[in-house]
């Protein structure tokens, strides 16, 4: 990276630049619609000239946002790996915030004893809390379009020993199982694990007075639906909705060519971002992106056999074998060929 640092320096002035930019503009629309404005035929006039400026940041940022890994490429293979998933991940935030959410910038809400309300949008530092949520929230808990997790309430209510387990009980029996049998789709759960952690720990960093976890007992899912749809962090889910699902079935697909859509294009983030880990970058970047589109069909082909009785044992026990299986052949090629001593050696 430092051989490239005049080049890589510029391109990330110019993607804070533009997200900025882009925040900035959409943030200046929000407080020019109702509840803010009540003039609504001026702020029809306004419209179209700022809506194009927030889309035309708004692609400017991500296409600058996604070139910046370019410049990088002699970056130590964690820190190339790292900075591909964030740049992929801000490239399709910024995207979806500013081709699907530009007509009608979301409000953030503040609560007003037991009911919650449009936040103030009048001085600069209104504004300025507005975009700066509006970049850090992954699921937009402080917004009028917040993502929730089906089935959260349920786990929430399970007992404290249940809890306990799913917690706790990963952390313990997953290194040591691994210890003693280091087959390749434990040390690829041990990963996740590994991420799991990591994430939630600048989750809570970020924002530490939200309650609800990113990640609420991965482990103790089911099915690879509840897995994905309940356990997981879900940050990605606004832009995997707005720029894969929806496209999908408002121009005729299935649901079940959406999900696999969905999943294509988590592919396309997670195989690009492990790339460089690899001596051969495009076999195991192919490899997760096969993994990625796997766990789609696994979750259109659960629900064909099990229909509405999803969550018994035997399903459990299938799916979890069908996921580190997958996960073990990419671990087994980033073992053979990783540009990493310690990986390569264990």
């Amino acid at each position: 990276m430092l051989e490239n640092f005049w080049l890589f320096l510029p391109l990330l002035l110019l993607a804070i630049l533009t997200h900025v930019g882009t925040l900035a503009l959409l943030a200046n629309k929000r407080r020019t619609l109702p509840p803010y404005r009540k003039d609504v035929k001026q702020s029809n006039m306004d419209d179209d000239h700022a809506t194009s400026m927030i889309t035309d940041f708004g692609v400017l940022s991500a296409i600058v946002t996604l070139a910046i890994p370019f410049t990088a490429y002699d970056a130590a293979p964690l820190n190339q790996a790292g900075l591909r998933a964030m740049c992929f991940f801000y490239a399709c935030k910024i995207l979806d915030l500013s081709l699907t959410k530009r007509d009608e910038p979301p409000t953030r809400l503040i609560r007003n004893g037991t009911s919650l309300e449009p936040g103030p949008m009048t001085t600069a530092w209104d504004l300025t809390l507005y975009s700066w949520s509006l970049l850090t929230e992954m699921r937009y808990h402080s917004f009028d379009i917040a993502v929730t997790q089906r089935g959260r309430a349920e786990i929430h209510a399970k007992p404290f020993w249940y809890k306990l387990l799913w917690t706790i009980g990963p952390l313990f029996l997953l290194p040591t199982a691994t210890y003693y049998l280091p087959i390749a789709g434990l040390k690829a759960t041990c990963l996740l694990m590994l991420i799991q952690h990591a994430l939630e720990l600048v989750h809570k960093t970020f924002h530490y007075d939200h309650s609800e976890p990113e990640f609420l007992l991965p482990f103790s899912a089911a099915t690879l639906a509840d897995f994905w749809g309940t356990h997981w962090q879900g940050a990605a889910s606004p832009f995997l909705q707005s720029l894969a699902y929806m496209p999908v079935r408002k121009f005729g697909g299935s649901r079940a060519q959406a999900v696999l859509a969905v999943f294509c294009l988590t592919g396309i983030w997670h195989g690009w971002a492990a790339a460089p880990l690899c001596t051969r970058p495009w076999l195991l970047g192919f490899e997760v992106w096969v993994l990625f589109v796997g766990f789609g069909a696994g979750i259109l082909v659960e629900k064909w056999l099990w229909g509405k009785r999803q969550g018994g044992i035997v399903q459990r026990l299938c799916v979890w074998m069908y996921a580190l299986g997958f996960a073990g052949v990419c671990w087994r090629t980033l073992e053979l060929d990783s540009k990493i001593d310690i990986i390569r050696s264990a």
